[in-house]
């Protein structure tokens, strides 16, 4: 079993706790939610409680009823960053190759 890093942990029980929040943010049950997203209580409480053993297109449901799944996608687009900017001749490159050492 890999073990995960502490960043990881912390990074999965805080982006579940914003999902609990966002949750009661809209009026709903933790029961409603599951029902909506077509998931099991357990699995959203899995999500919640920043597990991290659950599958993306759950978590993704999750996001999407709670209508929020957009906005998480664009947080991740490197456009929307500078370094991502900056570098964003690099995004059409097919293949990113290791450097090798020059000794």
């Amino acid at each position: 079993m890999k073990i995960k890093s502490p960043t990881l942990a912390r990074v999965q029980q805080k982006l579940g706790r914003h999902i609990q929040e966002w949750r009661k943010v809209n009026g709903l049950t933790a029961e409603d939610l599951a029902s909506r997203a077509g998931i099991t209580r357990s699995t959203l409480h899995a999500i919640e409680s920043g597990a991290g053993s659950v599958k993306s297109e759950n978590l993704f449901s999750v996001l999407e009823v709670l209508g929020i799944a957009d906005a998480l996608v664009d947080a991740a687009d490197p456009i929307n960053t500078e370094i991502g900017r900056a570098r964003a001749d690099r995004i059409t490159v097919q293949r990113v190759r290791k450097a090798t050492p020059r000794w």
